[in-house]
């Protein structure tokens, strides 16, 4: 889902399928590759944003290599001749009250991602009715609720089961839109309700990779954003970031959702696209000159400034290597 261009999707796949390819465009050798190893399983999770390349490249590769099998997930439907579809219902939810909460599949599930990043923190008394009625509220969809738990890092139960109807609190089913079957459909319903002041803030996102720094966000969004961007902290209280945590502490930036990214990057117009990995590259370039210095201080310290940004760096070099109307590399490697 991160992918976004044929061909580095097409190498994304290859390199975890574990293939080498010697060509601009790796889906031949993928093909020759399975049926060279007979009788196996591929499974392809999260289809949905290249639905229409995979649905090709599998139907192709089943013709090569008849012996495998391919499962792919996806919240809207693929197309490919003799496939099987086995739909998933929502989980039944728990009562409001939590007097059921621990028999619920619902409940179960969120509990189980809840306690992955909040490890020690039961979910009894006050807290498994504020679970049960954030849960109810949000509906069966095992992906929202995932997402859901996943905001326990930076967001208390209550604080979620008070705001789960409000705009963006990632996932709940707003007035009118009954319940949703993707996650992209939640967004839009949300987008409409946020105050225009931060739906501008949207396209700005979409350069950013997992980590958002507020004065790199800043930047971005002097480009991107008319009228001028909001702090990161007031997106966050709408869902669209979360603050990154370590060891229970505030790091003092931000995490944003890959789903939010694409998202953001479908709402934007070209020139919003364009302008925003322009003033990406311009931001990590500026940091490149900044490390320099505390490269002859501490190689140490600059490794790790590197290293807990190390997707927006990646992404940064990788813009500028293909930029080919405007030559950003010298920016990057100054």
């Amino acid at each position: 889902a991160e992918i976004e261009d044929r061909t580095r999707l097409g190498h994304a796949v290859a390199d975890q399928l574990g293939v080498r390819s010697r060509g601009a465009s790796p889906i031949s050798d993928i093909g020759r590759a399975l049926g060279r190893r007979g009788r196996q399983l591929v499974i392809i999770d999260n289809v949905e944003p290249v639905v229409a390349e995979l649905s090709r490249w599998v139907a192709d590769w089943m013709t090569v290599a008849p012996l495998c099998q391919f499962v792919l997930t996806s919240r809207v439907p693929t197309a490919i001749a003799g496939q099987r579809e086995l739909a998933l219902p929502l989980l039944p939810v728990p009562s409001a009250d939590g007097a059921d909460a621990e028999a619920s599949p619902a409940w179960q599930l969120f509990a189980q991602r809840w306690r992955a990043v909040n490890p020690g923190e039961d979910l009894v008394g006050d807290r498994l009715r504020a679970s049960s009625q954030l849960v109810a509220t949000l509906g069966g969809h095992p992906l929202t609720l995932e997402l859901a738990a996943h905001r326990g890092r930076s967001v208390t139960l209550t604080a979620m089961a008070a705001t789960a109807g409000e705009p963006l609190g990632l996932l709940a089913s707003v007035a009118g839109a009954g319940r949703h079957d993707s996650l992209r459909r939640v967004l839009l319903d949300s987008l409409s309700l946020l105050p225009a002041s931060v739906a501008a803030c949207v396209p700005a996102l979409l350069a950013f990779r997992h980590v958002v720094q507020e004065a790199a966000f800043a930047h971005v969004a002097a480009a991107v954003c008319d009228p001028p961007a909001l702090a990161l902290a007031t997106l966050a209280d709408y869902g669209l970031v979360t603050k990154r945590m370590r060891g229970g502490q505030w790091t003092g930036d931000f995490e944003l959702l890959d789903s939010v990214r694409e998202f953001a990057r479908d709402q934007a117009r070209p020139d919003q696209v364009r302008a925003a990995r322009i003033a990406h590259v311009e931001w990590y370039a500026r940091e490149a000159a900044r490390l320099g210095a505390v490269w002859q201080e501490s190689v140490a310290i600059a490794q790790s400034t590197v290293a807990a940004d190390v997707a927006n760096w990646r992404d940064a070099l990788t813009a500028a290597l293909a930029d080919v109307d405007r030559p950003l590399v010298p920016l990057l490697l100054g």
